[in-house]
């Protein structure tokens, strides 16, 4: 049975990663946390994106379940095969996790 992730817990999924855990974007820019990946999908070429995600790899989805822990994330972004789905998918987490946030206070 799957443990719900208590609201400290998804918290920690906005938090910035420890410095030698940061993603390092083809583009030059370097990602912190889920806030920071949401601006960069927003901004990035599809170039970039094709990057990190194509056939033999889909380093986005490995950089959130690996670094960041959070798996549901990381299960939706292995589904998105382009920029746009993927960068909907972390809005929408980034949102929730807000909100979270804001219901603790």
């Amino acid at each position: 049975m799957l443990k719900k992730k208590s609201n400290d817990e998804s918290i920690q999924y906005l938090q910035d990663v420890p410095a030698e855990n940061v993603f390092w974007v083809q583009d030059g820019r370097v990602l912190k946390n889920l806030e920071e990946l949401h601006m960069a999908l927003s901004e990035m070429s599809d170039e970039t994106f094709q990057h990190h995600v194509n056939e033999e790899k889909n380093d986005f989805h490995n950089w959130v379940r690996d670094v960041i822990n959070d798996r549901m994330l990381a299960k939706e972004l292995a589904k998105a095969k382009d920029k746009n789905a993927a960068h909907k998918k972390v809005k929408s987490r980034v949102q929730k996790l807000h909100k979270s946030r804001s219901k603790k206070k």
